[in-house]
Order: C-alpha cells, then sequence, then structure tokens
C-alpha cells in the first residue's frame, strides 16, 4: 500500500513557526493550486482549490525562514485525515497533507528571485523527513481548515 501525494502550488501565507507541548516545531498553511481550462463555447475557465500543509521539525524551521506568501513550491507527503470541530462546534474530519519533501521552484518566485543557499543544492533548497512526526494539535491551527480571502494570493 501507498501513501503518496505530491502538490505544485502557491502558499496562501508566509509560514510562522510555534511548538508543540513536547518542543516539537510545526507549521501549517495552505497551498492553492489553480486549474484553468476552456469550455465547449471556448470561455476560460478556472478553479482554486486549498490544499492544507503541515511540515515538523527541521523541515518546518526551514521553512519558516525561507518560505513566504504567493511563492510556488513543490511539496511531497503523506496525506492524514484529523477530525475537528468548527467555530460552531460541529464535528468534522479534514485531510492535511504532511510534507516530507519540498523545493521552491524557480519560475514561481514572488520576492525578487530569493533563493535559499545551501550546500550543493543548485539553488534550490529541499527538506527531508527530519524524524517520526508526533500526532499534530489541531489546536495550533489558527485557520481550521478554511482560508480567508486575505490569505489569497492572487
Amino acid at each position: 500500500m501507498l501513501n503518496k501525494m505530491t502538490i505544485i502550488g502557491r502558499l496562501g501565507k508566509t509560514p510562522e513557526l510555534k511548538t508543540t507541548p513536547s518542543g516539537t516545531s510545526v507549521t501549517s498553511f495552505g497551498v492553492a493550486t489553480t486549474e484553468k481550462w476552456k469550455d465547449q463555447q471556448g470561455n476560460k475557465k478556472e478553479e482554486t482549490q486549498w490544499h492544507n500543509v503541515v511540515l515538523w521539525g527541521k523541515n518546518a524551521e526551514s521553512a519558516c525562514k525561507f518560505m513566504k506568501k504567493g511563492e510556488m513550491h513543490y511539496f511531497e507527503g503523506t496525506m492524514k485525515y484529523e477530525k475537528d470541530k468548527d467555530y460552531e462546534e460541529n464535528k468534522k474530519t479534514y485531510a492535511k497533507m504532511h510534507v516530507t519533501t519540498y523545493k521552491l521552484l524557480p519560475n514561481g518566485q514572488s520576492n525578487g528571485g530569493h533563493t535559499p543557499e545551501e550546500p550543493g543544492n543548485s539553488g534550490a533548497y529541499t527538506g527531508g523527513r527530519s524524524g517520526d512526526e508526533p500526532d499534530f494539535d489541531n489546536s495550533m491551527s489558527s485557520s481550521g481548515g478554511s482560508f480567508p480571502d486575505d490569505d489569497i494570493p492572487f
């Protein structure tokens, strides 16, 4: 069996570093993917989907140093489903991608071409798995699975 997911999309906000009660670094944010096409009448159509992603440990620390709202990134990881309550205390289940690898895409930069440099990375950084991921505490996610309109990067 395989649980593997890949997303290429734009960050909805600049990541913010948080720490679990046990001291593990974590960040969680939304990534937008947009599909564009023409309908049968030739009209341009567009649909944006939002994806929740979470990074742990050194990946989270690196992401918070180098990722910015609006940048295009490649994310790879596993899909996990979590239970939570919405603002009206209704139970809900939502999906989060637990990222194990990520890259800044050079043609999708919105910050004047800044690319963090690390030895041997050819101008792009990649994150790798930094150890076992702890259980995610939903109370750390301020978005609760939805994204306000002011977080849309386009």
